[in-house]
C-alpha cells in the first residue's frame, strides 16, 4: 500500500532568519528531500571543521595558560672546547718553479754525413758513461781503411828499396875514395898525370852525391810512411765514431735519431740529463732574495699529483736579476723521483724561519657578516663571548677539528675556544660543555 507523505516545510524564526546560511535560498528550492539531504551533510561537515579547529587550538584542553610547567626554555647547545696552545711555528715563502735538468747534455755524431744504421735506446732510457747508443754506416770507411793499409804498405817497400840504393851509393863511394887514395900517391911519384888524378876526385864527388841523394830518397819514403799511417788512424778514428756512446751516465730526455737520416756534427742525436739529476728553477722578486739563502729547505709539491710530495734544498741564487722582470732565479736541488719530469710545474714552500707562536685548531676560527676573524671563549659557567683575533700562518690543513691555524693576537696561552659547535653559537648564549680537548701534537 502506497502512503502519501507531506512535504515537510522547515520553519524558522525570524531571528534564524537573520543569521540562515546563503545556501537557504537554494535548499527551498529544491524538493524537500534532497534538500534535506544537503541540509544535513552540510551541519555534519561544519561540526566536523569546528572539532579540528577546537582540538588544533593551542588552549583546547590546556587548562590555565600561566602554568610555570607549561611554559618551556630554550635549550643550551652542546659544544666541545680546545684550549690555545704554543708552538713552533714555521715561517715559508710559497712561490712556484718549474722542474729542469740540471746538467742536460746534447749528443752530437763526430763523423758527418754517415746514414744511421741502428739506434739502441730511446726516451726515458738509463744509460752509462761508454754505452753505444746509435751505429753509423762505416762501409765507405772500411773500404777507405783498407786502401789506406795498401798504400802504407807500397810507402814502406819504397823506404826498404832505397835503403838498398843508399847501401850500393856508399859502397859506389868508398870505392871511388880507395881509387882516388891509390891515385894520388902514384901522382906523387909522377906516374900518371894531373889531369887522370883530377878524374879520380871527380868520381869521388859524383859518389858522394849519389849518397846524399839516396838518403833523401829514404827520407821522402818514410815520410810518405808516415803520411799514410796518419791517414790510416784517422780512417779508423772515424770508424770508430761511427759507434756513438754516451758521454757519461743519466736519462735519455730526448730522442731525435732516426734510422736511415744522415749524421751531423752540428745537430743532436739525443739530449741526456746527466746522472738523472733535476731542479727546481724559482723566479723570485729581488724584495724577497734577501730571506733566502743556499742550504735552506724546501717543501715542493704538485697540485696535480697529490702523492708528489719532496723535500729539497737550496743550492744555489743567481747572482743577476732581471731588468726587465726585477726577478733572479733561485736553483733548488731535488731528490732522485721516477714521478719528475723536466717542464713540470710545481708549488715550492720556502722555509723561511721558526719562532714559538700561538695555535688553535681552524674549526675554532669562525667569520662573522663584517669579515671579521675570531674565535668564541668559553667563560664560566656556561656562557661565550667572541673574540676577534689576527691569523698568522696556516700550520696544516684537512680536517677542520685537527688542522692547527696560528693567532697572531687576541688569545692567550691556555684560553678555552669553542671548538665542535663554534658556527651555531653567537655572542652571549648559554651552552652546555660536552667535551675539552687538547689540540693534537704536530
Amino acid at each position: 500500500m502506497t502512503q502519501d507523505f507531506a512535504p515537510l516545510t522547515p520553519t524558522v524564526s525570524a531571528p534564524d532568519r537573520a543569521s540562515t546560511s546563503p545556501l537557504m535560498p537554494i535548499l527551498s528550492s529544491l524538493p524537500w528531500r534532497l534538500g534535506a539531504i544537503v541540509l544535513g551533510g552540510a551541519v555534519l561537515i561544519g561540526a566536523i571543521s569546528l572539532g579540528l579547529r577546537q582540538e588544533n587550538s593551542p588552549t583546547a584542553d590546556s587548562g590555565d595558560t600561566n602554568d610555570p610547567a607549561v611554559t618551556s626554555t630554550p635549550a643550551m647547545r652542546a659544544v666541545t672546547l680546545a684550549t690555545v696552545q704554543s708552538d713552533t711555528i714555521t715561517r715559508r715563502l710559497e712561490t712556484t718553479g718549474t722542474v729542469r735538468a740540471y746538467d742536460l747534455l746534447p749528443i752530437l755524431a763526430q763523423a758527418g754525413n754517415l746514414q744511421i744504421q741502428e739506434v739502441r735506446v730511446d726516451e726515458g732510457d738509463w744509460v752509462t758513461a761508454g754505452q753505444v747508443l746509435v751505429i753509423l754506416d762505416g762501409t765507405v770507411l772500411r773500404a777507405q781503411i783498407q786502401q789506406a793499409e795498401a798504400q802504407k804498405a807500397a810507402a814502406q817497400s819504397g823506404v826498404q828499396q832505397r835503403r838498398a840504393a843508399l847501401v850500393q851509393a856508399q859502397a859506389t863511394l868508398a870505392e871511388a875514395q880507395s881509387n882516388l887514395a891509390r891515385f894520388e900517391a902514384l901522382g906523387e911519384s909522377g906516374a900518371i898525370s894531373e889531369q887522370e888524378l883530377e878524374a879520380r876526385r871527380t868520381t869521388v864527388a859524383t859518389a858522394q852525391e849519389g849518397v846524399h841523394l839516396a838518403q833523401a830518397n829514404i827520407a821522402s819514403a818514410e815520410a810518405e810512411v808516415q803520411s799514410q799511417e796518419a791517414r790510416l788512424n784517422q780512417l779508423q778514428i772515424q770508424l770508430a765514431q761511427t759507434h756513438v756512446s754516451a758521454p757519461a751516465a743519466g736519462m735519455i730526455a730526448e730522442r731525435f735519431a732516426r734510422i736511415g737520416n744522415l749524421s751531423s756534427n752540428q745537430e743532436p742525436l739525443f739530449s741526456v740529463i746527466r746522472e738523472g739529476r733535476l731542479e727546481l728553477e724559482i723566479p723570485l722578486p729581488e724584495t724577497q732574495l734577501s730571506q733566502i739563502q743556499p742550504g735552506i729547505a724546501v717543501q715542493v709539491r704538485s697540485d696535480s699529483d697529490p702523492a708528489l710530495q719532496l723535500r729539497g734544498t737550496v743550492r744555489e741564487i743567481a747572482p743577476l736579476v732581471d731588468q726587465e722582470t726585477r726577478q733572479a732565479r733561485v736553483k733548488v736541488d731535488l731528490p732522485a723521483s721516477t714521478k719528475l719530469r723536466p717542464g713540470m710545474f710545481l708549488q715550492a714552500s720556502i722555509e723561511l724561519a721558526r719562532q714559538t707562536g700561538l695555535v688553535v685548531p681552524t674549526g675554532a676560527v669562525v667569520t662573522q657578516a663584517d669579515g671579521t676573524s675570531g674565535v668564541f671563549r668559553w667563560l664560566e659557567p656556561d656562557q661565550v663571548q667572541f673574540q676577534a683575533v689576527t691569523l698568522g700562518e696556516v700550520l696544516e690543513t684537512g680536517d677542520p677539528m685537527t688542522a692547527r691555524l696560528e693567532i697572531v693576537a687576541g688569545l692567550e696561552v691556555g684560553d678555552p675556544v669553542v671548538l665542535e659547535g663554534a658556527a651555531y653559537v653567537k655572542n652571549g648564549d648559554r651552552v652546555q660543555v660536552v667535551e675539552a680537548i687538547a689540540i693534537p701534537a704536530p
